[in-house]
């Protein structure tokens, strides 16, 4: 992986001697020179600066308030170097911050206020905001080390009892003052100041620098991630230290159970029961009891769904099927840019003179129903840009034009609330692969609607879907229920480790992971846009209206997902100019996605997608 880190910006909030600048009394000058190191070990010049120990950025503490107090050399740095919170407080009214002001701000050690719209500004001048010994004592209460001003101090400039100093001191905090916070936004920071004590003097002249810390969104996604009640489902799959998999809409991740299933299927059910676990282990009733399992996931009842063969096998099964109980009809439509293997099974039977393939824009879909359409496909959600049709809508749109509808299932089944009985669909197909985490090329699964089990023949007449497959008569006779769909021998151990998944996804629930699913896309946008990142959305900007996935064009979008998978945040492309991102709820956090939108908004930063080696294209893209 790629150690190249993006260059964060700094800015140096230090004040420096104006002529003319009206400061106390009795200031004595002073010269200092320091160079220090940034925790990447990048050095900081600080440089060497004279001014008066009032008139520009200093420190207060209680090691300043004696003459005899400590020089910097023996001074503990600790509180003056680490994450700071940077605090807009220019709309305070009164002239002081106060306790009422401080109930947003989130834990930190240390907290700098942004008192002053523009610098610069007269510090003694009456007119500054000073912090109230109340907030003192509240911001002690919290934890808080160091507070930060740009006001030349911390109490009114005519105060006679200085109770917000007294209050530091009661809590032995440090205070800086005089800080150039101008332009500098409300957020997260890494601060390193160096107070420097002058002998005789009541402060310490002060160099202060803030670097972008990028954490304000890794903040909110920890406080996100300790309060998803689906947190705990992440250690139930095998996620490989320091990925970010956002690619489960195409594989999805192995279930730490599947592997222990699929060995107690080789070694005991095929290796010991031999044969004869089609009848001990119940082999032959799988398709069945994984497609019940599925049914509910899908808005289906048991009996309407069978766990069998691949996506495109069923897409052949089930088109077909609805082209002869449609007689005198040929037109199969669909849609420009759906699913290839969708189209493809239409053209498939085109050239077989058993149908017409009709596409139509999807906003123009409707209008293209006429009399001689048999069967609507479509893909519920759209596998490039994830857009989700109104399946309702359309179904009924369908059925009053004396059409059947099939719907491809495969990026919605397990990760989108599915109601196929609530819509009155007719048919639907789905991979096992994706959100039910099934393994690669896992069977697919099948749905026909009850009403028309009886009516649907399909053209795969194969021995299992035969009533009596075992009686082997030479003729064939359907199977009376949806176990007619089957064609040959079910695959037995990818149905072993597609019930694993199955099973998870049932147990977490299709609402609770949709929930989660648009909570993670959209913070992963806010990540975005956070850093900066301007992509060209081509998923509805609704979550509502889109599935359990983002895509963005870029021209360049293959070697961006290369350049992302060498860092270890896999996403994927699809041609020509796609970079997808999948989201799949029941093992990504909300870490995950701050982390890969810092990834991202480096290699585009960096330019590195440009190396030659992310630009050879793979067979599998």
């Amino acid at each position: 992986m790629s150690s190249w880190k993006s260059p964060r910006r700094i800015w140096d909030i230090s004040q420096t001697l104006r002529p003319g600048l009206p400061v106390w009394p009795g200031d004595a000058a002073f010269a200092f020179d320091r160079t220090w190191k940034m925790e990447d070990g990048s050095p900081v010049n600080v440089g060497r600066m004279t001014m008066s120990t009032h008139s520009g950025t200093h420190g207060d503490a209680p090691l300043h308030y004696s003459a005899s107090a400590p020089d910097i050399a023996s001074v503990a740095l600790d509180p003056y170097i680490g994450e700071c919170l940077v605090v807009d407080a220019t709309r305070v009214t009164g002239g002081r911050v106060s306790v009422g002001d401080l109930p947003h701000i989130e834990s930190a050690d240390r907290v700098l206020f942004r008192t002053f719209e523009t610098f610069p500004h007269e510090q003694w001048d009456a007119s500054f905001t000073a912090i109230d010994a109340e907030a003192f004592e509240w911001l002690a209460l919290q934890g808080v080390k160091l507070v930060g001003t740009d006001a030349p101090s911390v109490d009114p400039h005519d105060s006679k009892t200085m109770d917000a100093h007294r209050a530091v001191l009661e809590h032995d905090m440090r205070i800086l003052e005089g800080l150039v916070l101008d332009g500098v936004p409300e957020g997260r920071y890494e601060l390193i100041a160096l107070p420097l004590k002058i002998a005789g003097g009541d402060a310490g002249l002060t160099r202060a620098i803030l670097r972008e810390l990028h954490e304000p969104m890794n903040s909110r996604a920890r406080i996100l991630d300790a309060g998803d009640p689906l947190a705990g489902f992440r250690d139930r799959f095998i996620v490989p230290e320091g990925v970010i998999y956002l690619d489960g809409n195409s594989l999805g991740c192995l279930p730490k159970a599947t592997p222990a299933r699929m060995e107690q299927v080789v070694r005991e059910e095929w290796g010991e029961g031999l044969i004869r676990s089609w009848n001990t282990a119940d082999w032959i009733d799988w398709p069945l009891r994984i497609g019940g399992k599925i049914a509910p996931l899908i808005g289906a009842s048991p009996h309407e769904v069978i766990a069998c063969d691949s996506t495109s096998v069923n897409l052949f099964k089930l088109i077909a099927a609805a082209l002869e109980m449609r007689p005198g009809r040929k037109t199969v439509l669909s849609e420009p840019g759906n699913f290839p293997t969708d189209l493809y099974m239409i053209e498939g039977l085109e050239k077989q003179g058993l149908a017409k393939r009709r596409l139509a824009p999807r906003e123009q879909l409707a209008c293209a129903l006429d009399e001689d359409v048999a069967l609507l496909l479509l893909t519920h959600a759209h596998y490039k840009t994830g857009e989700v049709f109104d399946m309702a809508a359309m179904t009924r749109a369908a059925h009053e034009a004396g059409a059947l509808v099939l719907w491809d299932l495969s990026h919605s089944g397990g990760a989108l609330p599915v109601d196929l009985g609530g819509c009155g669909a007719d048919f639907a197909v789905g991979c096992g692969y994706k959100y039910f985490n099934g393994g690669p090329g896992a069977p697919a699964y099948a749905f026909v609607a009850e009403r028309h089990l009886q009516s649907a023949r399909q053209p795969l007449t194969g021995w299992f879907g035969h009533a009596a497959p075992f009686a082997f008569s030479d003729d064939y006779e359907p199977a009376p229920g949806i176990d007619r769909l089957q064609c040959g021998t079910p695959p037995i151990l990818g149905l072993a480790a597609l019930e694993v998944g199955v099973d998870l996804i049932g147990e977490i629930g299709v609402e609770r992971l949709h929930a989660k699913s648009q909570a993670l896309s959209e913070f992963f946008r806010q990540c975005l846009g956070e850093r900066g990142v301007t992509l060209d959305l081509v998923s509805p900007a609704d979550p509502a209206q889109r599935g359990s996935q983002l895509s963005f064009r870029h021209a360049e979008a293959y070697a961006i997902c290369q350049a992302l998978i060498a860092r270890g945040v896999i996403g994927d492309f699809r041609d020509p100019d796609i970079l997808r991102f999948g989201f799949a709820p029941a093992y990504l956090r909300f870490e995950d996605m701050a982390e890969a939108a810092r990834h991202l908004a480096e290699v585009l930063e960096s330019g590195e997608w440009q190396r030659d080696e992310f630009r050879e294209r793979a067979a599998v893209t």
